[in-house]
């Protein structure tokens, strides 16, 4: 067993256990987020989260990054269960007919990969 302090959180299999499970926890949550990430501190867990990612039903869309620091790397990966945004939208069980999101917007920069969701008032407010 690694050692680890009472402040630090412990999994069996450790970090790319940790993110797979995380990923099977998506599955349960996915009419919840448009999009899931995590961040991976090692390659070959990177490598290793990466394939079994790649076999989950259902994930459309799959997007990962390294970033940079110095000599240090870090892989960033982010899955979605919907296609667009519109689809997560209109779609979603939870959303649909939901007065809290009355007045949402949208803005999607595709080049940039930016997602900008905000809430304007509404005209009887």
């Amino acid at each position: 067993m690694d050692e680890y302090t009472s402040q630090e959180v412990y999994c069996d299999g450790g970090e790319s256990q940790f993110i797979m499970n995380m990923i099977d926890e998506s599955i349960i949550y996915k009419n919840n987020f448009l999009v899931f990430t995590t961040l991976v501190g090692r390659k070959i867990n990177f490598l290793k989260i990466l394939k079994y990612i790649k076999i989950i039903e259902g994930i459309k869309v799959l997007e990962t990054t390294e970033f940079l620091q110095g000599k240090l790397i870090r892989w960033g990966l982010a899955w979605s269960f919907y296609c667009d945004i519109d689809d997560f939208f209109n779609n979603n069980p939870l959303l649909i007919n939901n007065s809290k999101f009355d007045n949402l917007n949208l803005e999607v920069n595709k080049e940039h990969k930016i997602l900008r969701i905000y809430k304007t008032k509404s005209k009887s407010q």
